[in-house]
């Protein structure tokens, strides 16, 4: 059978592939040894969100929470792709390229004029250490752990298991968390783990010999296969690499599709945020320049109202001729907040147009008004 398009992966990049291609009538096939949805349904994202997001009364009540939220999930991806028209074949999926693309799919070999790598990574590992996708996927919990790694992976493990009691120790080698975020956003950052009891140890160099509580966590990192570039083979997420999340590896499988069709369009990088869900929330987009507002939470009413514990932080970028670049939050929701940075820097609005803009109050949200009436100002803090 020729395709037109074969993807090899059925997690969110791969599926977002395969449902837009069928509805742009590409004869689309779909490859997974895996269940789709891949490491962000099942192991990774949603997971992680309930047990970051949710309180129970006991561990057994929040395991099954988690995987009725996955199977509904699940079930509803399931369901589309289905009915969507693409093909879908249960093996791991192989290649080698001739005048078209020969993938070995599992016990069946099909052929394709377009081929799609959306494969993922696996998380980087040391002996007798765990992931942080074994943490979110455990029924019960170690009384101590260590973290090695203080990226996005790191802190949101350090989080939850420190709100479900887990004595927790935060190793990272650099001189900061985050060091890509704003340096006041790091701090703010380090405050809030702090105050929540979690133990951080910067500078420190990864010794899993030196670890002596109960569990030890390794969250350096994903490593992905590497790959040829060829004629007609498009990557996408973890494998490309450019922007190792979900959500971006979702755009990059749109933009795919797009020019394989021929339509113009481009993965606009600077407007894709990332998000940390950790406890303080932490969430970046776009560029941070010199031009900068910087609003502590702890006087907005939404935030205080809402549990905050006023170690939160907003900051605001702006070129010269005030168009909004960059937005960096610490605290509250950070990571639906950031939505609106994501619209204002990748649609060059100005701060004059924010500053204008009615936010509704008491919200979180109000505080991107204020940094933008700073900016406006001529301002600085």
């Amino acid at each position: 059978m020729m395709y037109d398009l074969v993807i090899l992966g059925g997690g969110v990049a791969g599926t977002t592939a395969a449902l837009l291609a069928a509805r742009k009538g590409l004869r689309t096939a779909l490859v997974s040894d895996k269940p789709w949805g891949g490491v962000c349904l099942h192991r990774g994202c949603i997971p992680a969100k309930v047990c970051l997001e949710n309180t129970f009364a006991d561990m057994a009540a929040l395991c099954a929470h988690r995987q009725k939220t996955v199977d509904t999930l699940y079930a509803g991806l399931s369901y589309r792709l289905e009915e969507s028209g693409v093909t879908l074949y249960r093996g791991r999926g192989t290649y080698t390229k001739k005048e078209s693309f020969i993938v070995q799919a599992g016990r069946e070999t099909i052929s394709g004029k377009n081929l799609l790598l959306a494969t993922g990574s696996v998380p980087v590992t040391l002996p007798g250490t765990l992931t942080p996708e074994d943490i979110f996927a455990a029924e019960a919990l170690p009384r101590s752990a260590v973290i090695l790694g203080g990226g996005a992976a790191g802190l949101e493990t350090a989080s939850y298991l420190c709100k479900m009691g887990t004595a927790v120790t935060l190793v990272e080698q650099s001189e900061r968390l985050l060091p890509q975020a704003d340096p006041d956003i790091s701090a703010a950052l380090l405050r809030g783990l702090r105050r929540r009891g979690i133990t951080v140890r910067l500078s420190t160099a990864a010794d899993r010999n030196a670890c002596t509580a109960e569990a030890v966590v390794c969250a350096m990192g994903r490593r992905a296969e590497p790959y040829t570039p060829m004629d007609g083979l498009y990557v996408v997420g973890d494998v490309l690499g450019h922007h190792c999340t979900a959500h971006a590896a979702m755009r990059e499988a749109e933009c795919a599709v797009r020019t394989i069709c021929g339509e113009a369009d481009a993965v606009d990088y600077n407007s894709i945020p990332n998000v940390v869900f950790s406890t303080p929330q932490v969430a970046c987009v776009g560029t941070v320049t010199k031009y900068a507002a910087s609003v502590p939470l702890k006087g907005n009413g939404g935030y205080l109202a809402t549990g905050g514990d006023g170690t939160g932080l907003l900051k605001l970028f702006s070129e010269a001729d005030g168009t909004v670049c960059g937005m960096q939050i610490c605290g509250g929701k950070a990571a639906e907040l950031i939505g609106i940075g994501c619209v204002a820097v990748g649609q060059k609005i100005s701060v004059t147009a924010l500053a204008k803009t009615v936010f509704p109050h008491p919200t979180v949200s109000e505080a991107i008004r204020t940094a933008a009436e700073i900016l406006c100002t001529g301002g600085r803090s």
